[in-house]
């Protein structure tokens, strides 16, 4: 008569890679660690009295238990928002008294700047150099609005 509990043997036709060998000696390890591990909390507990066994175990569930309703707690109830509070910045006496500011653009380079402007803005009012705007337009994509940026920074760089 078979053992119905035996394992069957079964014939292993693939090589086990590395990764495989290396996973199953640390499965192995880990094995042998948990083995001697109950030995040695078997061996320990092998002196005490049922007793004291029954009370090390009701112990030990109240205090999991606990610990457990602790958790389960903690995580259910509702925390405080906390806000982000927004002071004034205070800037330091040193930085506030800056002795001389450099211009962001010179009067030669606005000047430029305001020469390209009207130049650009007589293309897109004739008709014949309306197409020209439109194709600068395609390839600059925002540079006109940078020139009109930087000449109101040079309009407030004048009101200061």
């Amino acid at each position: 008569m078979k053992n119905p509990f035996k394992k069957p043997n079964q014939v292993n036709s693939t090589k086990a890679s590395g990764s495989e060998i290396v996973a199953s000696r640390i499965g192995a390890f880990i094995n042998s660690i948990q083995r001697r591990w109950a030995a040695w909390m078997a061996a320990k507990s092998e002196g005490l009295s049922l007793r004291t066994q029954w009370v090390a175990l009701t112990v030990f569930c109240i205090l999991t238990a606990a610990s457990c309703i602790y958790l389960i707690r903690s995580a259910l109830q509702p925390k405080p928002i906390s806000m982000v509070s927004v002071d004034r910045i205070k800037m330091p006496v040193q930085s506030a008294q800056v002795p001389h500011k450099r211009p962001i653009i010179s009067a030669q380079e606005y000047e430029k700047l305001k020469t390209y402007r009207l130049y650009m803005d007589s293309l897109a009012r004739s008709p014949t150099g309306r197409p020209q705007y439109d194709q600068f337009r395609k390839q600059h994509p925002g540079l006109l609005d940078s020139i009109r940026t930087i000449e109101q920074l040079y309009q407030s760089q004048l009101n200061q």
